[in-house]
């Protein structure tokens, strides 16, 4: 199998294009680490974090955090070293370990998720943006307001992604400058202590906060090989992803300390601040905006790589643009049919979360199978989690946990089999 290893991977297609790209924009690790950190405070991560942390505790959920953000940096590590030698992105990653068929059935889910990623992100920021206007100003915008500044996100992001990947580093520098200013100026404007539910540690409520955060991070490092190829070493991939690890625990911490500030987990500033002071208000706003407009310009920018693999012939202003308008429709139907969405959004990211585990496990064994193995049990899993996650069947375990198990069972049968197979050929294989 290792042989088929090496033959299926020789067919991969790297174009002359795709080398001169990573060679002319090589990026140290400030530059990789300032993309993603300025990308950590979206609303919905943090709104989800802080309604977590109300249901488990503080303290389960900061251990839950820490140890969350441990293994997504392996993870990440992992994936993102898969590829560095050759300076391959995600969907190329995918050609070499998952074979044609792998590359275009996971491409196209990445692309359904970073637009469903998009949308949410445009919808949520839109209904934030709005409320800042209705509260300041007492107005009452409603649903073609929202909608106005769902298209006007949308363009900034847009705009902001045609810059190419050394002018969303610049903008991130921006946003991250932004960020940290913004933090300070809220934190020094309140001065009491936040009113955080203090319990004690709870083995029950880590549990539940442990999962969750993997559930939110383990989607992420499959995107990455888009950004860090342009690293100039292994080294800098490293150090840049160590400070994005880093950079989400404390702002997803300090994010929770705003918000329980303010006693609020859907307003940022208090009503009355809002209406007395309209540089907070004007603050605020450009806050959500920026990162709004960064998150989807990022996520923009790695559909347009999930999109090479369907059109290898347009430019990268043709893939952003067929990207943006895809993501515009995302977001109208996600306006509309929010709960089927998220249904979705849910299932598919379960399944992008199978294929960072299985790029981590051929990273630290690289010729354990064929791409052929590679995808069966990654789809044999994606078909336990739907199974579960649609209600097909019952079982008392969540579609992520028992798709991993799946996943892990068929890892090793394959590998067993490639035991067998090379011990009747009188071969040793490269044992754990």
């Amino acid at each position: 199998m290792a042989s088929n290893m090496q033959k299926d991977s020789s067919k991969t297609n790297f174009t002359k294009d795709d080398e001169d790209s990573a060679s002319k924009n090589k990026q140290s690790w400030r530059i990789l680490s300032v993309i993603q950190c300025a990308s950590i405070p979206a609303l919905p991560i943090v709104f989800f974090s802080d309604s977590l942390q109300k249901s488990v505790g503080i303290f389960d959920f900061i251990i839950a955090l820490i140890l969350g953000v441990i293994l997504f940096w392996i993870v990440c590590s992992s994936v993102v070293l898969l590829g560095s030698a050759e300076k391959l992105n995600t969907t190329q990653i995918f050609e070499r370990h998952f074979g044609g068929l792998g590359k275009y059935s996971i491409s196209l889910i990445l692309l359904f998720c970073l637009s469903i990623w998009s949308a949410i992100e445009i919808t949520e920021h839109s209904k934030a943006i709005l409320n800042v206007i209705n509260t300041y100003g007492r107005m009452t915008l409603g649903t073609e307001e929202i909608m106005v500044c769902q298209v006007f996100l949308l363009l900034l992001g847009f705009l902001f992604c045609l810059l190419g990947i050394n002018g969303l580093a610049r903008i991130g520098l921006i946003c991250l400058i932004y960020i940290v200013f913004f933090i300070v100026l809220t934190i020094s404007f309140y001065h009491e202590a936040p009113d955080l539910p203090v319990r004690s540690f709870s083995f029950p409520g880590f549990r539940i906060a442990f999962c969750s955060v993997i559930s939110m991070l383990m989607v992420v490092p499959i995107d990455l090989p888009n950004f860090f190829k342009y690293s100039i070493t292994k080294k800098d991939s490293l150090i840049g992803l160590g400070i994005f690890a880093v950079s989400i625990v404390l702002i997803e911490i300090a994010g929770i300390f705003l918000l329980n500030k303010i006693n609020k987990i859907r307003e940022i500033v208090p009503e009355e601040i809002i209406q007395t002071n309209g540089v907070i208000a004007l603050l605020l706003t450009v806050f959500l905006v920026l990162v709004c407009a960064f998150v989807v310009a990022i996520n923009i920018f790695s559909a347009s790589v999930a999109i090479e693999t369907f059109y290898p012939g347009f430019t990268y202003k043709k893939r952003i643009q067929v990207t943006g308008f895809f993501t515009l429709l995302t977001t109208v139907v996600y306006f509309f049919y929010r709960e089927v969405i998220l249904n979705l959004s849910d299932y598919f990211d379960s399944m992008l979360i199978l294929i960072s585990i299985t790029l981590c496990v051929i990273f630290l064994r690289p010729n354990f199978f064929s791409v052929k193995t590679n995808f069966a049990a990654w789809l044999l899993g994606c078909i336990t989690i739907g199974c579960l996650h649609f209600k097909m069947f019952k079982l008392d375990i969540e579609p992520l946990i028992a798709g991993l198990i799946v996943l892990f069972i068929c890892l090793i049968i394959f590998y067993f089999m490639f035991y067998s197979f090379s011990s009747i050929k009188g071969k040793k294989p490269d044992l754990l």
